[in-house]
């Protein structure tokens, strides 16, 4: 049968126009040069365009190579042997405190790291910068056995020294200069946080494909104590076990505002929870943030900013979870 793909849904800023966009590449298959879901001859929705930043793509018609197959699974759709990935990235700092049951380390590990808590295993991966890790009640430096701090729960570990000049200049990424000017206050945090957080999908993906599953929700959080918090904790355990119970609603990605964020203009970049294809995207914004400064010349891409800029280009729902319960779903273009 004759391939004939019809657009059900645009998700580029670009136009998806019949023949000059997208069309047939074969009697199976379509090519396109924007995003959104499409179908062929009355078949299967697929999404085809991901991910973004190829000026061209080519998908099956029967979906079965769909990028993002696992975000539009039916609600309440179980993994057989459900697992959740835990993500922590950036620097340590007083992540493991001074030992005991107040650390920011001892919290986590009877919260988001806990199988118990969450309902299902955890899988953890750490991607974090080498430096002096806390100090003991002495005043003396805290050595850290990650095995022994995380036991067989640790999948990955990446510690990097930090490179020269990584605020401006990092693995080829250069932050322009028109950034660092609008943004002088905040610009210094954003090329670590963005390569910590690739380094966290990199991670995880090739453990799902060495693994031959895809975990059920993924979840990342920044290791340190400065917008740590037990309500924090209990917002993203209640939004994990929601979205492991198929209980979550519309969205297939949520971040946590720790207060004070535009949500018109922000996206949060310090905790979220997801589906591991909604997470996959999220956490990559290091391999789109040239294109995204490109588009917006002039404008503070930076931090939050630039991550709700990345999370716009996303054909998923998004949901901000409130420290107060009063979560608020996220209007973007494709709703």
């Amino acid at each position: 049968m004759a391939c004939a793909v019809e657009l059900v849904e645009q998700h580029s800023r670009a136009a998806c126009t019949a023949g000059t966009s997208y069309g047939c590449a074969s009697d199976t298959a379509v090519w396109t040069s924007c995003r959104g879901r499409f179908r062929c001859a009355g078949g299967p929705e697929f999404a085809c365009g991901y991910p973004p930043g190829q000026p061209r793509y080519s998908c099956r018609c029967d979906g079965a190579d769909d990028w993002l197959v696992a975000s539009t699974r039916p609600r309440g759709a179980r993994h057989t042997g459900a697992r959740v990935a835990v993500c922590l990235f950036g620097q340590t700092r007083d992540h493991f405190g001074g030992g005991g049951e107040r650390s920011v380390h001892a919290q986590m590990r009877s919260t988001i790291l806990n199988a118990t808590a969450l309902g299902v295993p955890v899988d953890v991966f750490v991607d974090t910068w080498a430096e002096h890790w806390g100090k003991d009640e002495r005043g003396g430096r805290v050595d850290i056995n990650w095995h022994a701090e995380f036991g067989k729960s640790l999948v990955a570990l990446t510690v990097e020294r930090t490179p020269t000049d990584a605020s401006l200049l990092l693995n080829g990424l250069r932050l322009p200069t028109y950034v660092v000017r609008e943004a002088p206050l905040y610009y210094s945090g954003t090329l670590p946080l963005l390569w910590k957080l690739r380094g966290c999908a990199a991670a995880i993906g090739r453990w799902e494909n060495a693994s031959g599953f895809e975990y059920a929700a993924v979840l990342s959080a920044r290791m340190d104590a400065k917008f740590w918090t037990a309500v924090v904790a209990q917002r993203l355990v209640e939004t994990t076990r929601a979205i492991l119970a198929g209980t979550a609603g519309p969205s297939s990605l949520f971040f946590v505002n720790t207060g004070g964020l535009v949500l018109s203009r922000q996206v949060g970049d310090k905790y979220a929870v997801g589906t591991s294809a909604a997470m996959r995207f999220y956490l990559d914004a290091w391999s789109r943030a040239e294109a995204l400064w490109r588009a917006a010349p002039g404008a503070p891409l930076v931090g939050e900013r630039l991550m709700h800029a990345h999370i716009a280009d996303a054909p998923f729902n998004v949901t901000a979870i409130g420290l107060k319960g009063d979560n608020r779903r996220i209007g973007f273009r494709r709703e």
